[in-house]
């Protein structure tokens, strides 16, 4: 009865602060309760009177180290009760809960785990944290199973062995057994703020940013300052287009925390939060065709909520085998979303000269991605084909202007993903035809898919997938025009038949503390082309490689830096190089 007791002990110390026995009754009464912050006054009290009371020392330290600033003086006290009791299975095991938190102190921690479960191999209170300590470095994941194996087989209903346990997995690249383990959980605890924030960054890592959000909320609703929900929040914030509210939810991560990742979720809140300015250079060279030099320059800005507007302006210089020319492009583009929709518009022109008509071009396209793994996406994109000059400025042939070929394409795509068994799929077909001066219209339509299997889920993240696509043109244009009047020659790469079978591959590594991204990728296979000069049936190799890297200098500064090559579509062998410097404000 301990609610009865406590007034009667606090009663008692008015009149003697000093009596032994009212100070213990105190604060045991009180820590029963759940007021454990004011035993604290007893308890030091307490040890003054008896500084080498090793289980008092041991109850002080415990307590001491939930409160904030309360570490050093916790510490103390439980070396004490250690030194004082090397045997006592409670005090090694509560110093050991306290130095766990410091990466410096988890070897002393570990070691006073082991001597403190080989003493008593069977206390969840010894077998639970120090299984979650060795499910925080990859080099110990395999002992932390074991020890959650242990007290699973002890009790099963245990749900922080098993919320351990599935974290353990998460972190391990086990994501359908960490889903499985969550799920158990929250079945048995619905309000278990662990469960929650980890199945909601399971969510968020896969991009099913609109779930994990919710999942996030509801452990926040239970815990309002649970560091690790807001972090996952924030996270899901920013995949969602919240930049603002992901701010929020960091500032409220108490300072010099040093979490996963929370620079770099961060640096992307303030970078998709304000606008920015960019200047860049690319570079192609095409063996059979054109090298194209293009300096780069555009600012964005936010609009409204969650919008977007950009501007761009590319100047750039045309070399091949017909002679050099230049054009102008200026463009302007359109981005807005909410938690399920994205919508993307442009409209850009490009002048070449005087004596040469101005192309217009733009874009529309819109994605869709709800609460589960599909994810749909439909367009239409009008913009050059850029292979000879022919098809890019045009020409004056026999007195007649031909050229300028411009593609109008349609799409429509849907995705799969399947976090569960790490496996991703994808389906698209398009359609339009490609169009230019003097020029009949060449129908052309496409079709294609792929899948994929992630090995590593981050540092490095690592897929292996396959792909086929099958596009066909309605005629052949690639030869150049040779005579007034002919229309269906328009200077570019167009197969009446073209299929590639080729194995994919893509590695990427995020840099810490926000420091980038580098990433390669690749494919290999086989192609059939059907040319006015060449057999369908005819197979040849097929292959692709690119690799760059995303530089922040500083939280406001960022560098890209990328490289492709292409030998794919049998009429390309091309190198591209670009850099750019981007400031955010």
């Amino acid at each position: 009865r301990f609610a009865e007791a406590a007034p009667l002990y606090i009663a008692v110390l008015a009149d003697e602060p000093d009596q032994v026995e009212a100070l213990s009754g105190a604060a045991d009464a009180l820590e029963a309760l759940g007021r454990w912050q004011e035993s604290l006054p007893s308890l030091q009290r307490l040890i003054r009177l008896r500084p080498n009371d090793a289980a008092r020392l041991t109850q002080y330290g415990e307590m001491r180290g939930w409160q904030p600033g309360g570490r050093d003086e916790a510490l103390a006290a439980l070396r004490r009760a250690v030194e004082l009791a090397p045997d006592n299975v409670h005090a090694m095991t509560a110093l050991a809960v306290l130095l766990m938190s410091a990466p410096a102190e988890r070897a002393e921690a570990a070691s006073l785990f082991e001597r403190a479960l080989a003493a008593s191999p069977r206390d969840m209170k010894i077998l639970v944290p120090y299984a979650e300590m060795r499910s925080w470095s990859s080099g110990t994941r395999a002992r932390a199973r074991d020890l959650f194996g242990q007290a699973l087989k002890i009790d099963p209903s245990n749900l922080r062995a098993r919320v351990g346990l599935a974290e353990l997995d998460t972190w391990s690249g086990r994501t359908g057994a960490a889903l499985d383990g969550f799920a158990a959980v929250l079945a048995a605890d619905p309000a278990n703020v662990v469960a929650l924030r980890g199945m909601a960054e399971v969510r968020a890592w896969s991009g099913e940013f609109l779930t994990a959000r919710d999942l996030a909320l509801r452990a926040l609703k239970q815990d309002p300052a649970n560091p690790y929900a807001l972090l996952t929040l924030a996270r899901a914030d920013v995949g969602l287009g919240r930049e603002d509210e992901a701010l929020d939810a960091l500032k409220k991560i108490p300072a010099g925390a040093n979490y996963q990742d929370i620079d770099q979720i961060r640096g992307d809140a303030l970078r998709g939060s304000g606008w920015w300015a960019e200047a860049g250079f690319s570079w192609r060279d095409d063996r059979l065709g054109l090298t194209v030099d293009r300096p780069a320059a555009a600012v964005s800005s936010p609009v409204g909520d969650r919008g977007r507007a950009s501007v761009w302006f590319n100047p750039t210089f045309f070399r091949g085998p017909q002679g050099d020319f230049h054009a102008n492009r200026l463009g302007v583009a359109f981005d807005a979303r909410n938690d399920s929709w994205r919508v993307h518009a442009e409209a850009d022109g490009e002048r070449y000269g005087a004596s040469v008509p101005t192309a217009a071009d733009g874009a529309f396209e819109v994605g869709y991605r709800g609460r589960g793994p599909m994810t749909l996406a439909a367009g239409f994109r009008r913009e050059a084909v850029e292979d000879t000059l022919v098809s890019t400025r045009g020409a004056d042939i026999g007195g007649e202007f031909v050229g300028q070929v411009r593609s109008n394409l349609a799409y429509a795509s849907v995705g799969y993903e399947n976090i569960r068994r790490h496996i991703d799929a994808a389906a698209r077909v398009g359609g339009g035809a490609y169009t230019g001066y003097g020029l009949d219209a060449n129908d052309r339509w496409s079709v294609g898919g792929g899948v994929g299997i992630t090995l590593n889920g981050s540092r490095p993240y690592v897929r292996i997938g396959y792909s086929v696509d099958y596009l066909s043109f309605r005629f052949d244009a690639s030869a150049q025009p040779f005579a007034p009047g002919q229309r269906r020659i328009g200077g570019y790469f167009s197969p009446t038949k073209f299929l590639t079978n080729v194995a994919t591959g893509r590695v990427a590594y995020r840099l810490e503390h926000d420091r980038g991204e580098w990433f390669a990728e690749g494919s290999a296979g086989t192609q059939n082309v059907e040319t006015t000069y060449q057999r369908f049936g005819d197979v040849q190799f097929a292959g692709t490689f690119a690799t760059g890297l995303v530089w922040h200098p500083g939280s406001t500064n960022e560098v890209r830096v990328e490289y492709r090559y292409l030998n794919v579509f049998n009429a390309f062998r091309r190198n591209t190089a670009a850099i750019a410097y981007r400031r955010y404000f």
